[in-house]
């Protein structure tokens, strides 16, 4: 995966990409890849407090930030979509492995790039989820897909909801041309009202090739990202170049 490709979608805001190369010898980046729920906290002290007339205060989603941790070889980074640029100075001493380690740029110009009807690679951390009943109760909850072809199922269900189609394997015109991959699970505690709850995700890791069939809502998607515990991590769809 190269380049990610989003845009700026109304307003004056901008779409920035930024990665960060972080130091896993450092006790605050052990503890953030040890908890999600730190980690997020940790993403969000990069950006402005949430203005005070705005009456939902999801910085999150105000923001425009959607991000995903990935090892690439040796190297532990961040990925970091956001419509307004972070402010990498925050961080702690030793948090990065070096100042050359911080890297933002604006995207907005990549907008161009696409076209309705295109193929491309795309790679997508999800939390592939079904909602059912909790037993004795009315409440719902999130159950996991686990197994891969229901995963490829929700993917593809997403795809439907959200602008593209996955293009189909050239060995197979059944199976998607899709990688299924790093079936972990990401844990994290949250303290609200005193009372503190672990938190469990699914995480899942799709690498393959889809198509725009609708430009609108595809760009939606690449602002607002797909499924789930998106302050957590996931839904962070990146693009790499025509397919």
């Amino acid at each position: 995966m190269s380049t990610l490709i989003t845009l700026k979608i109304g307003g004056t805001r901008q779409m920035y990409l930024s990665k960060i190369i972080v130091n896993p010898k450092n006790y605050q980046v052990r503890q953030d890849l040890s908890d999600c729920v730190q980690l997020h906290q940790t993403i969000l002290s990069l950006f402005p407090k949430v203005p005070e007339e705005v009456k939902d205060k999801n910085a999150r989603a105000y923001f425009g930030v959607l991000y995903r941790t990935e090892q690439f070889f040796k190297e532990t980074r961040f990925l970091l979509q956001s419509d307004v640029e972070p402010d990498w100075t925050v961080l702690p001493k030793g948090y990065i492995t070096s100042n050359d380690a911080v890297a933002t740029k604006n995207i907005d110009n990549l907008f161009n790039s696409l076209d309705e009807g295109g193929i491309y690679r795309f790679k997508l951390k999800a939390n592939p989820t079904f909602k059912m009943k909790a037993k004795d109760s009315e409440k719902k909850v999130r159950i996991p897909y686990k197994r891969e072809e229901k995963q490829l199922r929700w993917l593809s269900y997403k795809g439907n909801l959200h602008g593209f189609q996955l293009v189909p394997s050239q060995l197979n015109p059944e199976i998607p041309n899709v990688v299924v991959s790093n079936n972990t699970t990401l844990k994290g505690k949250r303290v609200k009202n005193n009372k503190k709850t672990m938190l469990t995700f699914h995480s899942v890791v799709f690498e393959g090739v889809l198509k725009i069939v609708n430009m609108m809502d595809f760009v939606n998607t690449l602002k607002k990202g797909i499924g789930s515990g998106k302050a957590y991590g996931f839904g962070l769809l990146s693009l790499a170049g025509g397919g």
